[in-house]
């Protein structure tokens, strides 16, 4: 498999110098690839999925922020942030048989696997060709 890490990811930062990076797993079975990404907070409406060549990109705009609260706010430590995660899919992926769903803050893309193209190849007869 050939599906690499998100853009964004380091694999020896502390993630305490990321801390607006989702949560994300990657999945793989016999007949898909699943890509999940914990978002909590987050609706469809401000969620975009995107394929584009081999660059699947996952984009979260938040609404800007409301004072929708009685009272005065003493401490916050969940704040819905702009997100954006690439991935590059290579091409044994179906590109019609995509599909995104968002539940309980955690979006899941669901990819599924083409099944393998044989192409034959044609031998001819003659003589050998001499490379120079």
């Amino acid at each position: 498999m050939f599906l690499l890490p998100p853009l964004w990811s380091h694999i020896n930062d502390p993630i305490s110098l990321r801390p607006n990076r989702p949560i994300a797993q990657v999945i793989e079975n016999n007949d898909c690839t699943l890509i999940q990404a914990e978002l909590p907070g987050a609706q469809t409406e401000h969620l975009k999925v995107e394929l584009n060549d081999d660059e699947l990109s996952i984009k979260l705009t938040p609404p800007a922020e409301t004072d929708d609260h009685e009272g005065e706010l003493l401490w916050q430590e969940f704040k819905l942030e702009p997100v954006s995660l690439r991935y590059h899919i290579p091409r044994s992926y179906d590109r019609d048989g995509l599909s995104a769903t968002l539940r309980d803050g955690l979006l899941t893309v669901e990819l599924k696997k083409s099944a393998p193209e044989v192409k034959k190849i044609e031998i001819n007869t003659g003589a050998p060709q001499v490379l120079s």
